[in-house]
């Protein structure tokens, strides 16, 4: 623990603030819960429901992982410079599935 006047005062406040967020956590689970009972009870499928949920929240990391993917991707290509254009710098980055097959 860090020495000062406050830092009894401030671990409390850090450890206060956490156990506020699980209870909302935990809140948010019997809300989530609650919801597809209602969903299942109107005959909809639960596991589908959260399947779906699951693939759009994922959606976005997904896109921006594909993007910071394909900008690693050109930065290694212009750090390949002409040894892509070559023969041998073709078949190694299609081999690589950096290039598509020619």
């Amino acid at each position: 623990m860090t020495e000062g006047h406050n830092s009894k005062e401030q671990l409390k406040s850090i450890i206060e603030r956490i156990i506020a967020r699980e209870t909302d956590k935990q809140e948010a689970s019997d809300d989530i819960k609650d919801i597809l009972s209602e969903a299942k009870s109107n005959g909809y499928d639960a596991a589908a429901i959260r399947a779906i949920v699951k693939e759009k929240l994922a959606d976005d990391a997904k896109r921006r992982k594909q993007s910071e993917l394909a900008e690693t991707i050109e930065t290694y290509r212009a750090a390949l410079g002409d040894f892509l254009t070559s023969p041998l710098g073709k078949a190694a980055a299609t081999r690589a599935g950096l290039m598509p097959p020619v």
